[in-house]
């Protein structure tokens, strides 16, 4: 059983928007397979290409910050974790800006494993663990206070791409592995979540009335202490309400937040 996925699949104006931006990206690298030739990581590179092609709407200084990308009085800032980190930003920016966080997430993964030692690539494997829309509330707790603004949204994008991962002998001949360069290839969702009650969408339709974390991980097909977080995030925005308790365990119910 697969995830539940409330966002919609990309149009195909948007799919060839953002191809255009991977080949741009990777004729720009300077060498064949276009791995890491740049202090900046080229799924980032791609994302504020396919946001905005324009160069000179990149890295624009607003105080003692530098936004991603300002396009006249909007601000989007493209974070793939550590959203604690955009605490001061947000704080900064929303005093005069629309601002739109990105979150890309690589739902459809592919991995290739680098040698260390000789620079050696592995055949591509299809990834076993790829991400889902669900992870976005691993990060968004840092930022709760900001989703409520009316001038902050937030946008996912669901993308296809392959994972390089650095292979190395560690102590006692173990063999470790390390991240090193995420390489998009597709886009497959791009939605914009602009108000709290968007926010409803990550909760299926087949839920009961009342509903408890172990409903929500049964129908969405994420794991509990997943649910659990999410719902207490969503209760926390007003976005479900404690009506009760089964038990130890609470019982939800859907609100309609008046924002």
């Amino acid at each position: 059983m697969a995830t539940y996925c409330p966002l919609a699949d990309a149009t195909e104006k948007q799919k060839l928007a953002f191809s255009s931006a991977c080949r741009a990206i990777l004729m720009g690298r300077g060498n064949d397979d276009g791995i890491g030739t740049l202090g900046e990581k080229t799924l980032h590179a791609t994302i504020k290409h396919y946001l905005s092609p324009n160069p000179l709407t990149h890295e624009i200084k607003i105080e003692r910050y530098v936004a991603d990308i300002k396009e006249g009085d909007h601000i989007f800032e493209i974070q793939t974790s550590s959203f604690e980190r955009l605490k001061g930003k947000l704080a900064c920016y929303l005093q005069s800006h629309d601002v739109t966080v990105v979150y890309p997430i690589l739902t459809k993964k592919w991995v290739v494993y680098i040698d260390k030692q000789t620079g050696k690539l592995s055949e591509k494997t299809k990834s076993h663990r790829p991400g889902n829309v669900y992870h976005i509330f691993d990060e968004l707790y840092h930022i709760l206070p900001f989703l409520s603004h009316p001038r902050f949204s937030l946008r996912l994008l669901l993308l296809e791409g392959t994972d390089y991962r650095i292979k190395e002998s560690g102590r006692r001949g173990r063999v470790r592995t390390h991240g090193f360069e995420h390489m998009p290839s597709a886009l497959l969702s791009d939605t914009t979540l602009s108000s709290l009650s968007d926010y409803l969408a990550f909760l299926p339709p087949t839920l009961p009335s009342p509903f408890l974390s172990s409903d929500l991980k049964t129908h969405a097909n994420i794991p509990l202490s997943t649910a659990q977080s999410l719902l207490w995030q969503l209760h926390k925005l007003g976005i479900v309400l404690r009506v009760g308790k089964a038990g130890n365990a609470y019982q939800y119910q859907l609100h309609e937040p008046n924002t």
